[in-house]
């Protein structure tokens, strides 16, 4: 299992945001292959996120995305369980209450093992 920070109420505008970013983006994914859609388990998600399956190539976009900010990769409970407590322990002092989101950046990843590599980032502005 991974380690995720998750906001308890995401904000409209952000949702707003992932979707935009994933109808604009499309274009740049890789085609959905059979071995990621069986690594989706796609008897398990619901027919919406079947839909969003086939696509967008991933089953949790538009009203099914949750946002979120993957921390680790898979993690055995041995190490899951110590890191979770230290996590909590320093983000708990934090008291945060907004989350400012003041770039977007696009990813590659060379295959389906590699690591996501950062092609470019923009700054965003508000008028």
């Amino acid at each position: 299992m991974k380690v995720r920070i998750l906001p308890a109420e995401p904000p409209p505008e952000l949702i707003r945001l992932a979707a935009d970013c994933v109808r604009e983006f499309d274009t740049f994914r890789a085609p959905l292959t059979e071995a990621d859609r069986a690594r989706r388990n796609p008897s398990q998600l619901t027919p919406r996120q079947r839909e969003h399956l086939e696509r967008w190539g991933y089953p949790y976009a538009m009203d099914d995305f949750r946002f979120h900010m993957t921390l680790t990769g898979r993690l055995g409970s041995e190490r899951r369980e110590p890191l979770l407590k230290m996590l909590a322990e320093r983000f708990s002092g934090l008291k945060l209450t907004k989350l400012a989101i003041d770039r977007i950046a696009v990813f590659r990843q060379q295959n389906a093992v590699s690591r996501f590599r950062i092609v470019n980032h923009w700054e965003l502005y508000t008028a």
